[in-house]
């Protein structure tokens, strides 16, 4: 199993930071939302839902700050699940979060055009989905800034 490394960024000081350095202004950055099991992190979306919870719109105030803040930048939105259920049922459920952090984004200000959105389903996991602390992981939403 391919596990990938991503940049975790929690706050908007932490993103501007992260998006001003030279690799992520030449290949775009990448940060993670996940529904973590480690202490304190947000739980974007409930079982089977892609309803975004408050935590999760807490969570992607900050990405939608920074949009706000820098016009010329845009962002994909990748949804993902854990290996759980039916994958063809996942590859939907995916697309759906993904959709529900843009429409987020839209309603706090950040034009739909600039919000690109695709659902990978069980794929790309970066934790091992034998754990329910790593299925929490594989439960998640990146933001790819370009």
């Amino acid at each position: 199993m391919m596990m990938k490394k991503l940049l975790t960024v929690t706050t908007l000081a932490l993103l501007t930071t992260a998006c001003a350095g030279p690799l992520c202004q030449s290949r775009g950055c990448k940060v993670v939302l996940s529904d973590s099991a480690a202490k304190n992190a947000p739980v974007l979306f409930d079982f089977d839902s892609a309803k975004l919870t408050a935590a999760g719109e807490s969570a992607l105030a900050p990405y939608a700050e920074y949009l706000n803040n820098n016009a010329k930048k845009t962002a994909t939105i990748a949804g993902y699940t854990d290996d759980r259920g039916d994958a063809t049922y996942n590859l939907d459920l995916s697309q759906r979060r993904a959709n529900a952090a843009k429409a987020y984004l839209v309603e706090k200000g950040v034009a739909a055009n600039r919000l690109k959105t695709v659902g990978y389903g069980e794929t790309n996991f970066v934790a091992d989905n034998a754990s329910a602390e790593g299925r929490a992981q594989n439960r998640r939403i990146e933001l790819e800034f370009n």
